[in-house]
């Protein structure tokens, strides 16, 4: 079944299927050393076996995990990579984001940002969330200013949390609550 999610001008974001958006060129992404450069993902190798394990967990509709394709809105629609909201926790009415932007090209251009904005208006409007958080690597600066221009508050610091590039990096801790996306949330990129 697909179905459009939430779409702008630019992108949309989808329920990520199986045999549309789970293709070698996905696979591909997460042993990139660009794109895993701030996150553990390209520590081994990223394997068939793996995307299924992925797609299994999707397709069995965990309540603890919501994972979208991320895709241009034009006639072709390109998947240039995913968001999600996982960890979620129905009790305490959070849940952490989580976003990758597989294709070089779409790197850069504010996509991400968009997409952690439909994102963040679904899990406090329709999941009825009180709380989103991320982690990211202190080097990863892209990522924390799309958290800034989210609206999160850095909120900690886990010391030399990760391991990258042979080196200890901390590992910043963002959050944002229901109460101060509504006063912000027609935030552009």
């Amino acid at each position: 079944m697909h179905y459009l999610l939430y779409q702008n001008n630019l992108i949309k974001i989808v329920p990520f299927e199986r045999n549309k958006y789970l293709t070698e060129k996905y696979r591909s992404w997460f042993n990139d050393p660009e794109t895993t450069r701030y996150n553990s993902w390209g520590l081994f190798p990223y394997t068939k076996g793996q995307m299924e394990d992925f797609i299994s967990i999707i397709e069995k509709g965990s309540t603890t995990k919501i994972v979208w394709a991320i895709c241009l809105n034009d006639a072709h629609e390109k998947h240039i990579g995913n968001v999600s909201l996982q960890g979620i926790n129905l009790h305490n009415h959070s849940a952490e984001l989580a976003i990758v932007i597989g294709e070089a090209t779409a790197r850069g251009k504010g996509f991400g940002l968009q997409a952690c904005q439909l994102v963040l208006n679904h899990g406090f409007n329709k999941i009825g969330l009180n709380r989103i958080w991320t982690g990211t690597a202190a080097t990863n600066i892209p990522m924390q200013k799309v958290c800034e221009k989210l609206g999160m508050r850095q909120e900690g610091i886990f010391r030399e949390g990760i391991f990258l590039n042979g080196e200890y990096v901390d590992v910043y801790a963002y959050g944002i609550l229901k109460k101060e996306w509504e006063g912000i949330s027609n935030v552009k990129p």
